[in-house]
C-alpha cells in the first residue's frame, strides 16, 4: 500500500488559478462489460448506467450489473450494441441501440421494444419538458416520438440528413444538417428554421458538424466538427469564431460538448478533452498521460456525463470508465516515474518555512522540497548530504531544518544553502544513549527541541550543543507523539503505554487517563490537537476522542458515529472550526458542534484510502 502526499484546500477554493483533474479508472478487471463505452446516464435512484459495444452496464459505485441480449428470453436488450441512453421526465431509462430503441421497466426488470424504431439504428436520445422523445434513426432522420400517443413524426430541413440536435432546458431544439446549415425549432410553425449566418464572415461553410451546444439563453451556440474543429457562433450577430481551429496532422472529431459550471464547458473528443471558459473564451487541453495513474485512460472520448453530486463521468472508445469526482479542492502530489514529481511513495512528516516551500519526509527518498511558487521540486538524500533517505521527522528552527532519520541520529540544514550543517550520531553523542532511532521531532513555544527516539524523550541543549534526557517522562515508553498546549504543558502520546503530561509551571507530571472504564482502550496515542476553544483532541488506535476542558468531559467519535475506522492518525482544523480527521480508512471531516461526519476517500479524489502517521499541517494560505 502506497501512502502519497495529499494538499486539502479547505478555504479560499475560487483563488485557485487551475484544478488539476484526477480520473479514476473502471474497466473490464472491474466488472464493465466491454472498455468501449458509448454513452452514460444516471437514474433517479442514483445508479449510473453506461452503454457499451457489449451490453448495457448498471453501477451502484462498487459493483457492475451487465444487461445483456439473449434471444431465448423476452423482455431482454434487443442487441448488446449500444448507442445511446435518456431519462424520461418521469424518470424511465431508454435505451437506444442498433437495431431499435427500448424502455426500461424497473419493475419488471426488462425491455420493451418501440416498434416503430424495430431494426433500425437509433442515435442520440433526448427528451423535451413535455416528454417527447427526440432521436436520429438510420439515414439522419430526426423523429419526436410521443409514448402515451404511440406517435411519431419526421422533421427534416431541405431534405437534408441531420448529423446532431440539442435540446435546451427552455426546450429550445437546436440542431445542424450535413450540408452546413444550423436550424432551430419554430415551435409555433411547427418546423426548422435555418439560422441566417452572416456569409461575410464566413470563410467557408461549416461541414461535417457531429455535435452543437447551446447557452440557455440561446445567444452563444458550439459546434463541433468531425475535421473542421469547433465553432462559437453568435446568434444575435450570427457569426462565428474559430475555438480550435482544423487540425490536419490530428483532427479532433468532437462527440459530445456539455456544460459542467456557468461559464465552463466540457468538450468530447478523439483527441481528449477540451475545457472551454465561455466568458474569457480560455481553453485547456485534458490528455492521457501513461505514466501517470490518474490521468485519463484513452484520448478517444466518446461523450462526457455530469451527475448528481457534480462528479463528471467519462466514457472512452477503448479505455473504459472515467470518473472525475467533484472534489476538486483535493490537490494531490505523488510519484510519477520520470517526471519532476514528489520523490518516493511514502511520505512521513510535512513542514513548511516562512517562504512557503512545502519540506516532505519519505520514508523511502529522503527530503523533498516543493516551492509552492514554481511548483518545482528539490531532492535531498543520502547521494547528497543526508544520512539515511527514511525520514521519520521535520522540523523547522530559524533557518534550520532538523531532519529525523530511522536509525542514523539527526541531521540538520541550513535552507538557505541547502546544505548539512550539522549532524548527530551515536559516536559523537554519548546523552542520547546510544540510540539514534528517531521517533517524533517537536518545537517548543520557546523554539526548543523536544527528540522522541525509541527508548524515551531528549531535549536539544544549545548551549551545550548536545540532546540531554527529559526525565519527565517514563523511559522506555516509545514516544510517538509530542504537543504543547496554550498553558505550556507538554504531552506526550506513546506506542502502547497511553498518555502523559507535565506542566513546567508547577511541575505536575503523570499519565493522563482518556477512559477511566476500559483503560486498555487509549494506550495507543497518534496524535494530540488543540482546537480554537482549547480542547483537546487525540488521535488513538480505539478511535477519536475529545477532552473539554470546560466540562471535563471526555468525548468519544468511532465507527459506531460514522467514522470509517478507529484507527486514527493526524488531526486538523480549519478556519470554520471543522475537524480533519486521517485514518487508516478515509478522509474525515467533522462538525463539533453537530457532530455531523462526512467521509472522503479514493472516489471522491484522495489518492489511497489510507493514510498516514504525521503527515498532515496547515498552510497559511489556508491549505
Amino acid at each position: 500500500m502506497k501512502y502519497l502526499f495529499t494538499l486539502l484546500c479547505l478555504f479560499n477554493l475560487a483563488n485557485t488559478s487551475a484544478n488539476p483533474y484526477y480520473f479514476k479508472s473502471y474497466g473490464m478487471e472491474d466488472g464493465l462489460s466491454n472498455n468501449h463505452v458509448t454513452c452514460c446516464i444516471q437514474d433517479h435512484y442514483g445508479f449510473m448506467w453506461f452503454g457499451t459495444r457489449d451490453g448495457l452496464n448498471r453501477f451502484d459505485s462498487k459493483k457492475f450489473h451487465t444487461f445483456k441480449n439473449y434471444s431465448t428470453e423476452n423482455g431482454s436488450l434487443v442487441s448488446n450494441y449500444i448507442l445511446d441512453l435518456a431519462i424520461s421526465p418521469t424518470g424511465d431509462i431508454w435505451v437506444s441501440t442498433n437495431i431499435g430503441i427500448q424502455k426500461y421497466d424497473y419493475q419488471t426488470d426488462s425491455f420493451s421494444l418501440i416498434e416503430f424504431t424495430k431494426g433500425i439504428s437509433c442515435h442520440s436520445l433526448q427528451f423535451d419538458q413535455q416528454g417527447n422523445l427526440w432521436t436520429l434513426l438510420y439515414g439522419n432522420s430526426l423523429v419526436k416520438y410521443n409514448d402515451s400517443q404511440n406517435l411519431h413524426i419526421n422533421y427534416s430541413y431541405k431534405g437534408d440528413p441531420v448529423t446532431s440536435f440539442y435540446i435546451t432546458t427552455q426546450d429550445q431544439i437546436w440542431a445542424t444538417t450535413s450540408n452546413g446549415d444550423i436550424i432551430f425549432f419554430d415551435h409555433i410553425l411547427n418546423e426548422f428554421v435555418a439560422l441566417d449566418l452572416n456569409n461575410q464572415n464566413m470563410q467557408q461553410p461549416i461541414y461535417n458538424m457531429t455535435t452543437i451546444w447551446s447557452s440557455p439563453s440561446n445567444d452563444i451556440l458550439l459546434v463541433g466538427t468531425k475535421d473542421n474543429g469547433i465553432k462559437r457562433i453568435d446568434t444575435q450577430t450570427k457569426t462565428y469564431k474559430d475555438i480550435l481551429p482544423l487540425q490536419k496532422k490530428s483532427p479532433l472529431y468532437t462527440r459530445n460538448i456539455i456544460p459542467i459550471t456557468n461559464e465552463k464547458v466540457w468538450i468530447a473528443t478523439f483527441n481528449g478533452i477540451y475545457i472551454y471558459d465561455i466568458l474569457s473564451s480560455s481553453i485547456m487541453q485534458i490528455q492521457q498521460n501513461k505514466s501517470n495513474p490518474y490521468s485519463l485512460s484513452n484520448n478517444a472520448i466518446k461523450q462526457i456525463y455530469k451527475d448528481q453530486e457534480e462528479g463528471i463521468w467519462i466514457c472512452t472508445d477503448n479505455g473504459g470508465i472515467n470518473y472525475c469526482p467533484p472534489y476538486s479542492n483535493i490537490k494531490r502530489y505523488y510519484n510519477i516515474p520520470g517526471e519532476k514529481t514528489i520523490n518516493g511513495d511514502i511520505v512521513h512528516d510535512i513542514c513548511i518555512d516562512t517562504n512557503n516551500n512545502i519540506w516532505i519526509g519519505t520514508e523511502d527518498a529522503g527530503v523533498n522540497k516543493l516551492n509552492t511558487r514554481e511548483q518545482t521540486y528539490t531532492y535531498f538524500n543520502d547521494t547528497n548530504g543526508l544520512s539515511q533517505n527514511c525520514i521519520h521527522g521535520l522540523t523547522l528552527i530559524g533557518n534550520h531544518l532538523w531532519i529525523g532519520t530511522h536509525a542514523n541520529g539527526i541531521d540538520v540544514m541550513d535552507i538557505h544553502t541547502e546544505k548539512i550543517i550539522k549532524h548527530y550520531t551515536i559516536a559523537s553523542n554519548p546523552y542520547v544513549d546510544k540510540n539514534d532511532i528517531i521517533v517524533y521531532l517537536y518545537k517548543l513555544h520557546d523554539n526548543n527541541l523536544l527528540v522522541a527516539t525509541a527508548l524515551g524523550l531528549y531535549q536539544y541543549n544549545a548551549q551545550k550543543d548536545i540532546f540531554e534526557r527529559f526525565s519527565q517522562f517514563p523511559d522506555n515508553c516509545r514516544i510517538q507523539t509530542i504537543f504543547e498546549d496554550h498553558e505550556g504543558v507538554i504531552w506526550a502520546g506513546t506506542f502502547s503505554k497511553g498518555l502523559y503530561f507535565y506542566n513546567p509551571v508547577n511541575q505536575q507530571q503523570g499519565e493522563f487517563r482518556l477512559d477511566s472504564v476500559n483503560t486498555n482502550s487509549d494506550r495507543m496515542i497518534n496524535d494530540i490537537y488543540e482546537d480554537s476553544n482549547n480542547n483537546l483532541w487525540f488521535a488513538t488506535g480505539d478511535g477519536l476522542k475529545m477532552y473539554d476542558r470546560v466540562s471535563r468531559n471526555n468525548i468519544k467519535y468511532s465507527v459506531k458515529d460514522g467514522l470509517p475506522s478507529n484507527v486514527i492518525y493526524r488531526i486538523e482544523e480549519d478556519n470554520k472550526g471543522q475537524m480533519w480527521i486521517s485514518t487508516a480508512n478515509g478522509l474525515v471531516c467533522l462538525n463539533p458542534i453537530s457532530r455531523e461526519i462526512k467521509v472522503l476517500k479514493k472516489e471522491h479524489g484522495l489518492t489511497s484510502n489510507q493514510l498516514n502517521y504525521n503527515s498532515s499541517m496547515k498552510t497559511p494560505d489556508k491549505e
